[in-house]
C-alpha cells in the first residue's frame, strides 16, 4: 500500500514539472535562443539588443547607429520562419530589454530615441 502510493505521487510529481516545463516553453520560450532568461544573461555581459522578428522596414545598420549613443542594439532574427514560441520567447527577452532601459535612460528613452533617429533621418535626406 505505501509503495503505492509512493509510486502515485512520484509519478504525479513527475507529470506536473513536465507541464510546467511545456508551459514555459510555449508561453516564455524557455528552450528557444531568445527568453528572458537569455536577455538577462546579455544585458550583464553589455551586449543590450532588441530583437526584430521577420521581415520588417527596419533598417537595421542606419537604426544602429543611433541606437549605439543609447547602448543597444537591433538584431533581426528568424527572417520569415516565425513560429509562436521563438514569438513568446523574443517578446519576453525584449520586456526585459525595454525594463532595462526604462531603468538606465529614463521614461522618455524611447521618444528621444525616435527623435534623434528622425534627426539623422532628414541629415542624411539632404545629403
Amino acid at each position: 500500500m505505501k509503495t503505492t502510493l509512493f509510486f502515485f505521487i512520484l509519478v504525479f510529481v513527475i507529470i506536473l514539472i513536465f507541464i510546467a516545463l511545456l508551459y514555459g516553453y510555449f508561453k516564455y520560450g524557455l528552450f528557444t535562443d531568445y527568453n528572458s532568461i537569455r536577455a538577462k544573461r546579455d544585458i550583464k555581459k553589455g551586449n543590450v539588443r532588441i530583437l526584430i522578428l521577420g521581415e520588417s522596414n527596419h533598417n537595421e545598420k542606419f537604426e544602429n547607429t543611433v541606437a549605439r549613443d543609447f547602448g543597444f542594439q537591433y538584431k533581426k532574427v528568424a527572417g520569415n520562419a516565425v513560429d509562436q514560441v521563438l514569438k513568446n520567447g523574443v517578446e519576453q527577452y525584449n520586456k526585459v530589454v525595454t525594463e532595462y532601459m526604462l531603468q538606465t535612460h529614463g521614461t522618455n528613452w524611447e521618444a528621444e530615441f525616435k527623435e534623434k533617429l528622425a534627426r539623422k533621418s532628414e541629415q542624411v535626406k539632404k545629403q
